[in-house]
């Protein structure tokens, strides 16, 4: 069974199949393609503090919102008995996911997967080619402003 998919499905399955629409984003879904284990998992949804709330208590995690970019809400999400198990819940960036993928920076950064109840991911959405651009080893901006 794939890392990635092990680790999903051992913290999404307690909520059963009422989730709201998630996304794995950025850098974990870049190591997923390059079949390395991700060094951070996150998820991307459109109540990021709910569903960040509602899987901390699903697992008795802790819930730590970040300050990092003010218009960027992101809550971790760890296990109180492992400080290195954790998800990062982040907000959707725009009016859609495919707005939020056309503000990051990298095109191997801009790719999305959406995630099934059971934890499997699906296929990238990848609007900028980074797929390409990581079996080519290139390394291009999304879009001029970056």
């Amino acid at each position: 069974m794939n890392v990635l998919f092990e680790i999903l499905h051992r913290w999404l399955a307690p909520l059963g199949t009422e989730l709201p629409p998630l996304y794995l984003v950025g850098g974990a879904v870049r190591d997923h393609l390059l079949r390395r284990t991700p060094k951070d998992i996150d998820l991307m949804c459109s109540d990021p503090r709910a569903f960040a709330q509602r899987l901390g208590a699903s697992h008795g995690a802790a819930v730590v919102p970040f300050v990092g970019k003010a218009d960027t809400p992101c809550f971790r999400v760890v296990s109180r008995g492992n400080q290195g198990d954790f998800l990062d819940v982040v907000d959707i960036q725009g009016d859609s996911v495919e707005a939020d993928l056309a503000r990051r920076d990298f095109t191997f950064n801009a790719m999305a997967m959406r995630v099934q109840a059971d934890g499997k991911p699906g296929e990238p959405i990848d609007l900028f080619r980074g797929q390409r651009d990581l079996e080519q080893r290139c390394v291009r901006a999304t879009g001029a402003e970056v």
